[in-house]
């Protein structure tokens, strides 16, 4: 089991510059408060969506991967990219 702080993603331009206002932690929270059949998660969307740190196991860090990966969430790329990133940085 990991903790992570999912607020602390900072989704960047081509340039490097950081995207202003761009609260992927809320849109995460909601789109696995959304998605996810998993119970328990639920109640960490409303932590992530609070910008508090979950401790996720690796179960769950699979359905988010899952949730943010599915076509109809909408995550675009680069965001996706953005927090698949994290996730490996803090394993």
């Amino acid at each position: 089991m990991a903790t992570y702080s999912f607020h602390s993603i900072e989704l960047k331009d081509l340039d490097g510059k950081k995207v202003p206002n761009a609260n992927v932690h809320k849109v995460l929270a909601n789109a696995l408060y959304a998605q996810t059949k998993d119970l328990d998660l639920v109640e960490k969307a409303r932590d992530i969506n609070q910008a508090k740190q979950v401790e996720l196991d690796k179960t769950e860090i699979e359905e988010v991967k899952r949730v943010i990966e599915d076509p109809q969430t909408g995550f675009m790329a680069f965001a996706k990219k953005a927090i698949l990133d994290f996730i490996e940085s803090v394993k």
